[in-house]
Order: C-alpha cells, then sequence, then structure tokens
C-alpha cells in the first residue's frame, strides 16, 4: 500500500536524525531525485508531505527551494532532475523568492537539461514581471540559452528579456538575437 502524505510526514518528523540529514540526501544524491517512488508511484503521497513538512517544520520551505534548485546545479542527468523540478514548483515560488534565489535561477540557465532551463526560465520571467530580476544578471546569463538550438528555450529567453525593465545600456549588452528566431 501507498503511505499517505500525513504518514510520510509524520514519520520524517518523528526523527530529528532522517529529517535533518537523510531526507536532504534526496536533494544531494544523484538517482534519488528520479527514483520511481517519488516521481510516479506516490507522487501525490510526497507532495501532500512536502505540503505538510513545510507547514510543520519552520524554514524547510526556504531550505527546499535552495536545495531543489542546488540539485539542478548539480550536473545530475536529466532523468534525474525530474522531482526536482516537481518539489521546486510544488513550492510555488513567489517573486520574492525568486529575487533571492536569482543567482541559482541564472547558473540553471547553463545547465545542460532543458526541462531545467525551462523550470528557471519560468520562475525568471515570473520575477521579472513583478519587477523583482536583477536585469544585469539576467542579461549576463542569456548568452547560455541564447546560443541553444531549442527553439522553445529561445523564445522564452526572448520573453523574459523583453519583460526586465532595462535601461539604454543595459539593451546594448542583449546578446543578439540567433537567426531564424522570432521576437516575442
Amino acid at each position: 500500500h501507498k503511505p499517505t502524505g500525513a504518514q510520510i510526514a509524520d514519520a520524517l518528523l518523528a526523527d530529528e536524525y532522517l529529517m535533518a540529514h537523510e531526507f536532504l540526501q534526496f536533494f544531494r544524491l544523484e538517482g534519488m531525485g528520479g527514483n520511481y517512488q517519488l516521481t510516479d508511484w506516490n507522487a501525490e503521497g510526497w507532495d501532500d508531505a512536502l505540503r505538510l513538512l513545510c507547514e510543520r517544520r519552520p524554514g524547510l520551505r526556504e531550505d527546499l527551494l535552495r536545495e531543489s534548485l542546488d540539485a539542478l546545479l548539480r550536473d545530475f542527468s536529466a532523468k534525474h532532475c525530474v522531482w526536482y523540478h516537481r518539489v521546486h514548483r510544488l513550492l510555488e515560488p513567489s517573486a520574492e523568492d525568486i529575487a533571492r534565489h536569482g543567482p541559482r535561477y541564472c547558473a540553471v540557465l547553463a545547465t545542460a537539461p532543458s526541462t531545467s532551463v525551462g523550470l528557471a526560465q519560468d520562475m525568471l520571467l515570473r520575477g521579472a514581471k513583478a519587477g523583482r530580476t536583477d536585469a544585469d544578471a539576467l542579461i549576463a546569463a542569456s548568452g547560455a540559452v541564447l546560443l541553444r538550438t531549442e527553439k522553445k528555450l529561445l523564445k522564452a529567453q526572448l520573453a523574459i528579456l523583453a519583460a526586465l525593465d532595462t535601461d539604454a545600456a543595459q539593451r546594448q549588452a542583449i546578446v543578439p538575437v540567433p537567426r531564424g528566431v522570432d521576437r516575442p
């Protein structure tokens, strides 16, 4: 039988060592983010558990935002990043969260998995629309995406750049758009 979110959360919270050390290893060891029990078999149970854990343990939400982004920067294969994307989106980062973790999101733009780049783009666009994205840092990080071949990522990056509140010097610093890509 599949454990419920409440059962998972209760088990983790009942053991301080398990919660403080072993649980965070899910984000630090390659393969854990692709674990079938986390991503498919009992994904809903784990989603509920994460929500409950964040409600019951002060500071955990912030730790999970950081850990899920750091996992994407560990050069894990795309298959092993599935759960980190899921956790990060589940936490629904606010504009303030996005601003605070801006350097991590910009660093994720240079990673190989397209899905990780897409997650960072979604968050950075949300931050840019709220006026909470560091324009200089994003412009500097955009080159890594604008050199890719996936049109979806290219268009998304251009949309983020278009949403930024930039001055004339910053607009001049934006990397030229590759041929064949329509501006948003």
